[in-house]
């Protein structure tokens, strides 16, 4: 019997649009960025494109660490408050780096926005599942200085927000317009997913059901076969 062939996977959550860009590194205000989504199936969860570049004054000596994590409910700024939402976890999930000296530049004094990043692949996908959420956390090593681009001020995606903060230990913040209500916005990502394979598939089913037809048959052969060897 031949191995069952791999399942492709699929792109299942998007927010493609982007209008303006944020900048963030180890010298920058925003130190981390994230984004979370809610998964719309079931799977492995192996790969994001994602619209990053850097800036053109930037050193191209250190590297872009993607990592995807859990979320917790905690507190993120609107810039008035603070809101009690889904924001990046503290579990690390998988885990991927880029070089500086891969990205493009795009100069946001100009207004321009990065384009999609090649799919990014981690050494062991991610079991996700439909309705729950997971975010995306984005941070630089070095004096590089990086811009992720974003969907703002009225982001369409509705699986999760855009986030930012200032490093380790501080609180994060939504990425918008402060507001009451804020208006908040969404990074540019895609992820991909391979769906679970159902067991049982249809073509196994019939196979063992034509193995089995074929074998009552034989049966009846040599019952038949016996019957007739018995007669006088």
């Amino acid at each position: 019997m031949s191995p069952p062939l791999a399942a492709t996977p699929i792109l299942d959550q998007e927010q493609a649009t982007a209008h303006y860009s944020y900048s963030f590194g180890t010298g920058e205000f925003w130190k981390q960025l994230g984004q979370t989504f809610t998964a719309g199936v079931d799977g492995l969860l192996t790969g994001l494109e994602l619209r990053l570049g850097r800036t053109p004054d930037s050193l191209t000596t250190g590297s872009l660490s993607i990592e995807i994590r859990n979320t917790e409910t905690g507190p993120a700024s609107t810039g008035h408050n603070y809101l009690q939402t889904p924001i990046v976890g503290s579990h690390l999930l998988a885990a991927a780096t880029i070089s500086t000296a891969d990205l493009p530049v795009v100069d946001v004094t100009l207004g321009q926005v990065a384009p999609f990043s090649p799919l990014i692949t981690f050494a062991t996908p991610v079991s996700v599942h439909a309705g729950v959420a997971y975010s995306i956390l984005l941070y630089g090593s070095g004096a590089d200085r990086f811009v992720w681009s974003l969907d703002l001020p009225a982001s369409a995606y509705g699986g999760g927000n855009a986030f930012a903060r200032m490093g380790n230990g501080y609180a994060w913040s939504f990425v918008g317009f402060a507001g009451n209500p804020p208006t908040l916005g969404d990074f540019g990502f895609r992820t991909y997913v391979e769906g679970t394979a159902a067991p049982g598939s249809e073509p196994m089913t019939l196979s063992l059901w034509g193995l089995g037809l074929a074998g009552l048959a034989l049966r009846r052969r040599r019952l038949r076969a016996e019957a007739i060897a018995s007669l006088p």
